[in-house]
């Protein structure tokens, strides 16, 4: 046999109420194709965990739950081009793959414990990506980056708290949507290191983009689930006013140190100076942003990215772009309350700036996000 091909479902892998004796069956399909690899040397094995189609079991009623939660069903040529790609293109080691119109749209699973995740992004789901353009190309932020990868993780552990990520590095920028396409693929690879913490790199268009160590913690028997607010270690919940009179920039957008249109036009009231900045910053919700990741403020994330831009260009009138982060913690769920980004300058110069920023609520003054080891590096317009 050249190809040995099984439906499954993606309820193998996540489960669903009510339907315990479905999921197990499916899964045994899927342990049967392991089975079958590893006495098949040379014949392409896989199962394939499809989510919902529009047709076959799914009933208008049936439709209409799946949309109440969210869950986008499959259309019928897209799942057949699908799986066509799957087993043309598929490689000997993608076992099981999770495929569906959902967040990924395929999962593959390999030997050695590593993870493959193949995210369609479409356009018209995804249209605050139109107000992120650098000379006119529309480019992947970094917070968008890390909400994504933070959700194939979680994917990956559905009941695990996600608390950050260290070590996230942009090797090259992902430019969207080229060619006026209307949708595109990026690629995740995970490796989970150890029980708190998981590798991941993330591909567009076969190279290598950003890449980073996302930390998570699972719950023990009768602990509690999410992330428990907190005003972090040794720092004071306080959201003092800057120790040093700073110039005030009232629309920093009307600077050629940011880009972003409106739906990234999230920072505020800027008191600046060489080493030291405050800014208040609105979050999603109040952006009115549907949150891929209920973990990560993508705007919170991205509009302390903007200060660290802001304060590099107030030294060297330079545009910037975050390179860099040593490590980030999130230590408490998105809120729709105004946030306070309160920056701090460690080391500078004309070709990097490093600081350090920690995002207040403004509302109930803990530390929401913190940001430590931030590297932003200047760019030619």
């Amino acid at each position: 046999l050249d190809v040995i091909c099984l439906f499954s479902s993606v309820a193998a892998r996540t489960g669903n109420v009510g339907q315990s004796d479905y999921a197990m069956a499916n899964e045994i399909l899927n342990k049967i194709a392991w089975a079958e690899s590893r006495q098949r040397n040379g014949t392409l094995v896989c199962s394939l965990n499809w989510g919902p189609w529009e047709g076959g079991m799914v009933t208008p009623s049936l439709k209409g739950v799946f949309e109440s939660q969210g869950i986008s069903l499959i259309p019928l040529h897209a799942g057949a081009q699908q799986f066509v790609r799957e087993v043309q293109g598929a490689k000997n080691g993608d076992l099981e793959i999770v495929l569906g119109n959902g967040f990924f749209n395929t999962l593959s699973q390999h030997e050695n414990g590593a993870h493959r995740f193949d995210f369609l992004v479409e356009r018209s789901l995804f249209p605050q990506l139109e107000d992120h353009c650098i000379k006119g190309k529309l480019i992947l932020p970094v917070a968008m980056a890390l909400a994504w990868s933070m959700k194939g993780v979680h994917s990956l552990f559905l009941s695990a708290t996600l608390l950050g990520c260290t070590d996230l590095q942009v090797h090259k920028g992902v430019s969207l949507f080229q060619q006026e396409q209307e949708r595109d693929v990026i690629q995740f690879h995970f490796k989970v290191l150890d029980e708190k913490t998981c590798a991941f790199q993330l591909h567009h268009q076969g190279e290598l983009c950003y890449s980073g160590e996302i930390l998570f913690e699972t719950p023990k028997i009768g602990q509690p689930q999410g992330i428990a607010p907190t005003t972090g270690e040794g720092i004071p919940p306080k959201i003092g006013q800057p120790q040093r009179v700073a110039p005030t920039v009232e629309f920093p957008y009307a600077t050629p140190a940011l880009f972003h249109g409106e739906a990234f036009q999230v920072l505020d009231s800027l008191q600046l100076d060489s080493s030291y900045g405050v800014g208040f910053i609105q979050p999603a919700l109040l952006k009115n942003w549907k949150l891929e990741n209920e973990h990560l403020d993508p705007t919170g994330f991205d509009g302390a990215m903007q200060l660290a831009v802001m304060l590099h260009f107030q030294r060297y009138n330079q545009p910037a772009l975050p390179m860099k982060i040593k490590e980030y913690r999130q230590y408490s769920l998105p809120t729709d309350h105004l946030l306070k980004g309160i920056a701090t300058v460690t080391s500078s110069s004309a070709f990097k700036t490093m600081l350090d920023i920690q995002l207040f609520d403004t509302i109930n003054h803990t530390l929401v996000m913190e940001f430590q080891g931030i590297e932003v590096y200047p760019y030619s317009i």
